[in-house]
């Protein structure tokens, strides 16, 4: 079952929050809530499996955190 851990506010944000996880072993999957105009902002849900969603939500903090977002 698939579980939200972030809503990101655009796709550039959570295609690097998506990669960020792949790269430690995670599935993630994105589902696009609300698109403005220019198809690259919006409300972007990232989604993990929830036995993964621990894990998944420090590796995106962290990731928030070195990157200064």
């Amino acid at each position: 079952m698939w579980k939200t851990i972030y809503i990101a506010r655009d796709i550039t944000l959570a295609n690097r929050l998506k990669q960020a996880l792949r790269k430690k072993g995670i599935k993630a999957t994105l589902n696009k809530l609300e698109i403005k105009q220019d198809e690259l902002n919006g409300n972007i849900e990232i989604l993990v499996l929830q036995s993964e969603a621990k894990d998944a939500f420090h590796l995106i903090n962290d990731t928030l955190i070195e990157e200064d977002i």
